[in-house]
Order: structure tokens, then C-alpha cells, then sequence
């Protein structure tokens, strides 16, 4: 019960817990939880913040699945997101979100993007394998997107293809 406590408290102080101790399943081959937020700060502003339905975890990376989640900008929310699986470097805090991502925008605007990577050193989203943004009539696609810790200005690159319909 003590290396248990050790690993959870070991999680908790490399990612930041925002909700109540989850509901503990299985601790054959690590941690293994069920409703667990993470999220991450600059000073006193929460960067982003995702919920996971269900989190594996050993003591150097964890497994999240059933993830929703917010992006904010200067402590307001601004984008809402949905993926299916993220894997997060205990280490470093460092988050992959390796089958993809959907953002919705508060202006209604929605971005689709197959990979998503938070680095935390850098405090930044890098998205790749194909990004899709759709607001309004306008439509951009490119191969990456690099999205900063204010959350305001997503930029795409590479092979960038903008279509915008009357």
C-alpha cells in the first residue's frame, strides 16, 4: 500500500491533479485509475486541462483514455477537445495524443489534426500527420500546426491549402 500511495503521489506532483483521488482498479502492472484530470499551469494560469475516463500508469509514463478537455487563453476557456487515447511522459510532462484530436473553437471554428504533442519545456502543441481547420466558409489545410501557450493564434504549415466558399 505504501509503493502504491509513492506512485500516486509521484504522479501527482509531476502532472498536476486537478480533481478528487480517482477511483483505483488494478495494481498488477501499475496504476490504474478511472476519472483523473491533468492539468497544466504558467504562474497562476491554467494552460489546458484534459479529463481522462481511464489512466494506466507506471512510474515513468501513463496511458489515458477517454479524453476531453479545455485549452485556455489567459485563464478563459478557448478551445474544447476530444481524443480518444494520450500517452504522457511522467518525466517531463510532455503529452501525445497519437490517434487524434479534435478542437472546437469559442468563434465556432473546429480544427481536426491526426497527431498532437504538448511540450512542456516549450509550452506548445506541435500537430502533424495532416491538420484540417474549418470556420465558417473558410477551409485550411496543411501537413502541421504549431499552437502557443496564449491558445490565439493556431499556425499551420506546410503544403497549406486555403478554400473559402461564398
Amino acid at each position: 500500500m505504501k509503493k502504491l500511495l509513492a506512485i500516486v503521489l509521484l504522479l501527482t506532483a509531476h502532472i498536476s491533479v486537478a480533481q478528487q483521488v480517482p477511483k483505483i482498479e488494478n495494481f498488477a502492472s501499475g496504476l490504474k485509475a478511472h476519472g483523473t484530470s491533468y492539468s497544466a499551469f504558467s504562474g497562476k494560469n491554467k494552460l489546458w486541462e484534459i479529463h481522462a475516463k481511464k489512466i494506466e500508469s507506471t512510474q515513468e509514463k501513463a496511458k489515458a483514455s477517454g479524453i476531453t478537455g479545455t485549452l485556455y487563453s489567459t485563464g478563459k476557456p478557448r478551445y474544447y477537445m476530444k481524443s480518444p487515447v494520450a500517452f504522457i511522459n511522467v518525466a517531463t510532462n510532455d503529452i501525445f495524443f497519437p490517434e487524434g484530436v479534435i478542437l472546437h473553437g469559442k468563434q465556432g471554428e473546429e480544427v481536426t489534426v491526426s497527431t498532437l504533442t504538448w511540450r512542456a519545456k516549450e509550452k506548445k502543441f506541435y500537430g502533424a500527420k495532416g491538420v484540417v481547420m474549418v470556420h465558417l466558409n473558410t477551409k485550411v489545410q496543411g501537413d502541421r500546426m504549431v499552437l502557443d501557450q496564449t491558445m490565439k493564434d493556431i499556425r499551420i504549415k506546410g503544403h497549406v491549402k486555403a478554400e473559402v466558399k461564398p
